[in-house]
């Protein structure tokens, strides 16, 4: 799918590589997908914005690139929602971001 190459890569990017993949079924028929990544994380007032079209967190900015266009997370996005699922971002245990989808079994 291409929501999770589109979240390794932008881990990669803005975030120094993903660290950690967690895969649970959080209830019948569904799987979660939780990646960790080695970034600052994402304050709390951004985590709904950067899905958003043209849209680039203070860590984006602050990795030196000015190379993004701010569609990589919305498109993300939109590629989650058209199979059915969610995704969103949390802070990681370790300080970085950590970024969950959601999805139907069926539509992996």
């Amino acid at each position: 799918m291409q929501a999770i190459g589109n979240v390794f890569d932008n881990a990669r990017r803005y975030a120094g590589g993903v660290t950690a993949v967690t895969v649970t079924v959080p209830r019948p028929g569904w799987v979660r997908i939780e990646f960790e990544d080695r970034g600052p994380g994402i304050e709390e007032e951004e985590r709904e914005a950067i899905f958003g079209r043209f849209a680039r967190g203070s860590a984006g900015t602050n990795a030196g690139s000015s190379s993004g266009t701010g569609l990589g997370l919305a498109l993300t996005a939109e590629h989650v929602r058209v199979h059915g699922g969610k995704i969103w971002a949390e802070q990681a245990a370790s300080g970085g971001a950590r970024f969950v989808l959601e999805l139907p079994v069926g539509e992996l």
